[in-house]
């Protein structure tokens, strides 16, 4: 799971390399609180318990919210973490 998120975050950053403003500050706020779950064990059940469950579903209006292109972004990653759980 570690080298699909690090490959994943790489590429995040890539493209918001030239987004404007009015996307960075959403997007690295975001980042950010990422980060702090994963620091704190609440991104999972405790990071110690072998990845299991890591993440949150995103809200209703969250997930109404996303383009087409991040709806076929997010469905590729689900597709990739599921096969790396296997």
């Amino acid at each position: 799971m570690r080298a699909l998120g690090d490959s994943y975050v790489r590429e995040e950053f890539r493209r918001h390399r030239t987004a404007s403003a009015t996307f960075l500050q959403p997007f690295f706020t975001e980042w950010q609180a990422y980060a702090g779950a994963l620091r704190s064990g609440s991104a999972s059940g405790g990071l110690g318990d072998g990845g299991a469950s890591v993440g949150r579903d995103l809200a209703p209006e969250q997930a109404a919210s996303l383009s087409k292109e991040q709806q076929e972004q997010l469905a590729r990653l689900r597709e990739e973490a599921a096969t790396l759980a296997r």
